[in-house]
């Protein structure tokens, strides 16, 4: 599975691991990252691990469940005007 470094954006290529800090059991940083990112993370005295990508899930995907069909309608706000109800434009060029 290929994934991205969640702090330089590049491909993680080997192994991943995973950078956390805390305050007072507030978790203020928890990203999955590349082995450069990762030696980062430690001299800055950041908390870091290795972790196994290919046997954990890391990254999850929307679930199947949610989806557009299953939300409530969201009501129109007053002011807000939907579609075709939706006044012209004034003063805005088209071209």
């Amino acid at each position: 599975m290929d994934q991205n470094c969640q702090h330089c954006g590049e491909l993680i290529i080997g192994d991943a691991y995973r950078v956390t800090s805390e305050d007072q059991g507030i978790t203020l940083l928890d990203l999955v990252v590349c082995s450069l990112c990762f030696m980062a993370a430690k001299r800055l005295g950041l908390h870091a691990e290795e972790i196994d990508l290919r046997s954990k899930c890391v990254f999850r995907p929307k679930p199947a469940s949610d989806s557009e069909a299953n939300r409530p309608p969201i009501p129109a706000e007053s002011g807000h005007h939907s579609g075709a109800n939706r006044p012209p434009l004034v003063g805005v060029r088209l071209s």
